[in-house]
């Protein structure tokens, strides 16, 4: 049992319990290491509830002296978690000392790392450092932790697999062409208006897809519905279509290059 239960009783800390899991949840999120790419290993899952952690205990630290028992009381529930999660993975009280030091001086240096950050300092910097450890995977990245650690709820990332069979009519006889979607996506929700074309990241392809949106919700069924169209083929064929087409008149793309147009005049000659 640890001091501060032998100090104040057992009640008032287990109050506490339920924020800390929601502190875990939260550093679960599958968005930190998707869209994120947090490294979704061991040190990258303790590197998320590490900095999460540090969010709740800073938001304590701007209450004062009534927040110095709670944030005390979570810091000794993350001790007993990774002291359990430790001990499952075989290592034994000779040594398991020694890394719940290590993680006390990491959950340290984090908090202070994010404390001087939002106070005016580097916040990327803070990132690169305590969550890609050096390694930054790009800024696209990045910015999905940057705005998941300093979030005020305007901003919202949503992550997920699309995946489902549709029939689709051919462009040439509407006839039905069936299609089997199976696509990773990324959105990035923005108010309208909140980031300036000075403010704006370049994204590969493969990254986040932002959308602006005016009021207190998003529309996550159009966004995904939007998502899905642009993943259907724009012009389904079934078998046979391209003869169709050349009987009604439409020529395909080799048939409209302005080399077989040439050609086809020439052979006229």
């Amino acid at each position: 049992m640890g001091v501060l239960n032998r100090l104040f009783g057992r009640k008032d800390r287990d109050a506490l319990t339920p924020l800390y899991n929601a502190v875990v949840t939260e550093a679960r999120r599958p968005a930190w290491y998707l869209a994120g790419q947090v490294p979704d290993t061991l040190d990258g899952r303790f590197d998320m509830v590490a900095a999460v952690l540090s969010l709740v205990l800073l938001r304590l630290e701007e209450e004062g002296e009534p927040g110095r028992a709670p944030s005390a009381y979570l810091t000794e529930i993350f001790v007993e978690d990774m002291d359990g999660q430790l001990r499952e993975r075989g290592i034994g009280d000779i040594v398991v000392g020694k890394h719940i030091g290590r993680m006390m001086g990491a959950l340290g240096g984090r908090l202070g790392a994010l404390r001087e950050a939002f106070a005016g300092g580097d916040l990327d910097g803070a990132i690169d450092r305590n969550i890609y450890r050096g390694t930054v995977p790009g800024d696209a990245a990045r910015a999905v932790v940057r705005e998941g650690l300093a979030r005020d709820g305007d901003i919202v990332t949503a992550t997920g697999r699309l995946e489902g069979e549709v029939t689709q009519a051919c462009v040439a006889s509407g006839e039905p062409v069936p299609a089997r979607i199976a696509e990773d996506f990324a959105l990035r929700f923005v108010p309208l208006g909140a980031v300036s074309d000075a403010d704006e990241i370049e994204l590969a392809e493969s990254d986040l897809d932002q959308i602006d949106y005016e009021g207190s919700s998003i529309d996550l069924g159009e966004a995904v519905a939007q998502t899905m169209a642009l993943a259907l083929d724009p012009f389904p064929r079934a078998p046979g279509a391209e003869e169709k087409l050349r009987a009604a008149g439409v020529l395909g793309e080799e048939d409209a290059s302005p080399f077989a147009i040439l050609k086809a005049l020439k052979d006229k000659k």
